[in-house]
């Protein structure tokens, strides 16, 4: 049975463009975090002092010297290489308007734009790939997006945003004091403030549009450096671990507001194994078995025709003991090529 289509070749011209001007745009947008704040000069007795500040008031930043001719060229470097990136930037976001009104043309719009914009506002903190990863259903929007194809609805379809929190990393300390005062859930609440936290399922967060953010992270992991002020716990789930050491993977996706974002999530082949492993477990709910088995069944069709290079066989000396004996069982069972 058929799981995906592929793009059209106008389709897939349109996708390469955008893509090349969003990473670039991130590269600019990267470089433009080492200019932060502001350089002023302050007189302090009657003397000029260069000072840098991080916010508009001046109350906080450093001194960096009396006026001088190093200070001056100082100062006159950091504000031309910011106002140059800055220009860069707005150059790239006017490219991206335009080409954000052929993606719906195009059909080209995938992710939902909720999940698209704190993936970005993730990705904007530094977190994403080093804190939290995506996983579960948002994922297939990065693997169909490297193959040049789109999955069929069925197996796509969500309302929610699983986010998987590295805890040997802290979400705070990684967001370089960009992150808000309440952690995780002021991250969210940057984003729509409807955002809150579900009293029932602490590990979750809902808008008033009813989308959900789950914060998952592998079972025994400590949680010493997420401070009780990020008010979500994220819970603990079996199998987590395996999704965090595999090798990550890395695309730019086309959202339903028709600008690109960044996934980074686990391996496909590792996604696989996963899906097929929890959906064989015993008290997994049965609706949330099928998925997970119509899943992993979409994404191995997928590489077994778009990623033929992407073998199992490479990665299964670096699979954990329990994922790399359910690998020999599921190469039969599941039709899993090495």
């Amino acid at each position: 049975m058929a799981t995906f289509t592929d793009l059209s070749g106008n389709q897939q011209k349109l996708f390469v463009d955008i893509e090349q001007v969003y990473g670039a745009y991130l590269d600019a947008a990267k470089q433009l975090h080492r200019y932060p704040g502001w350089m002023l000069w302050k007189k302090v007795s009657g003397k000029e002092y260069l000072f840098h500040a991080f916010d508009r008031s001046g109350g906080t930043g450093k001194g960096l010297g009396r006026r001088s001719p190093e200070t001056e060229s100082q100062k006159s470097q950091f504000d031309a290489e910011k106002q140059r990136l800055a220009d860069l930037i707005d150059g790239f976001k006017e490219r991206l308007k335009e080409y954000s009104i052929a993606t719906r043309a195009y059909r080209l719009r995938r992710l939902p734009t909720t999940a698209a914009k704190i993936v970005r506002e993730i990705d904007d903190r530094e977190l994403l790939g080093s804190s939290l990863i995506v996983v579960g259903t948002n994922a297939l929007f990065a693997y169909e997006a490297a193959a040049g194809c789109q999955f069929f609805p069925d197996y796509t379809a969500t309302r929610d945003l699983d986010l998987l929190w590295e805890a040997r990393q802290s979400i705070e300390l990684g967001a370089r004091d960009r992150i808000e005062p309440d952690g995780f859930l002021g991250l969210l609440k940057s984003i729509d403030k409807t955002f809150t936290r579900n009293e029932e399922l602490t590990f979750q967060a809902v808008n008033r549009d009813a989308y959900l953010v789950d914060l998952l992270k592998p079972i025994g992991a400590q949680t010493d450096r997420m401070t009780s002020a990020d008010k979500i716990d994220p819970m603990e789930l079996e199998g987590q671990q395996w999704l965090l050491d595999c090798e990550r993977f890395e695309q730019t996706v086309i959202a339903d507001d028709g600008y690109p974002a960044r996934i980074i999530c686990p391996d496909p082949r590792i996604f696989v194994l996963h899906k097929f492993w929890m959906s064989e477990l015993r008290n997994r709910k049965p609706p949330k078995a099928r998925r997970d088995k119509l899943q992993a069944q979409a994404v191995k069709e997928l590489l077994d025709a778009r990623f033929p290079h992407l073998h199992f066989g490479d990665i299964e000396k670096h699979l954990p003991k329990a994922l790399a004996n359910y690998l020999k069982v599921a190469k039969a069972a599941r039709g899993i090529r090495s």
